[in-house]
């Protein structure tokens, strides 16, 4: 879990706070996860499917 969310941060620190040619505010990033029949924390993204029905949702928001 503490990989899972250093690798986050990582992401994080680097994120701008504006997008699009200034055009979008970058406020808000969730990440949503679950916890595979070995125990292990998968993130889950483009292409990925749920197999099971518990998860985990991480919200980050920036600081005004």
């Amino acid at each position: 879990m503490n990989l899972s969310l250093s690798q986050i941060e990582s992401i994080l620190a680097k994120t701008p706070e504006e997008v699009g040619d200034g055009k979008f505010k970058f406020t808000e990033f969730t990440v949503s996860a679950e916890i595979s029949a070995k125990g292990t924390l998968v993130l889950m993204g483009i292409g990925v499917e749920a197999a099971g029905k518990g998860g985990l949702t991480f919200k980050f928001e920036r600081k005004p």
